[in-house]
């Protein structure tokens, strides 16, 4: 339970606005991914119910969608989209949270890259 509240102040802190600078883009995605990458931990230790993995991970995604049509930068495009199919196998069939908590631990580092 403790988690699941500290995912979803996470998730309240990261703020609502789109940015449109590559870098900050990169940074919004590289949060996401390690949101989603805290989010599969949870669900790897049976802390966190599969209705609240559905939803959490419906609203991490929705953030990615609103982004990608800012998204003009291909590297950066390329993470999103790396990002947003890994939250949907969570989303949809979580069979193995551990390996896409460390799939999306790199999705984030890799956006953390791109930020710099």
């Amino acid at each position: 339970m403790r988690l699941a509240a500290i995912v979803s102040c996470a998730f309240l802190l990261s703020g609502c606005l789109v940015p449109s600078e590559p870098a900050k883009q990169a940074e919004e995605i590289s949060s996401i991914s390690a949101e989603g990458a805290l989010l599969a931990h949870g669900v790897a230790e049976d802390g966190v119910t599969d209705s609240f993995t559905r939803v959490h991970v419906e609203a991490l995604r929705k953030k990615l969608s609103e982004l990608e049509p800012k998204v003009q930068v291909d590297a950066v495009s390329t993470v999103l989209r790396d990002a947003d199919a890994a939250l949907a196998l969570l989303q949809d069939d979580p069979a193995a949270p551990g390996l896409l908590e460390l799939r999306l631990e790199r999705i984030s580092k890799r956006a953390e890259e791109l930020a710099k």
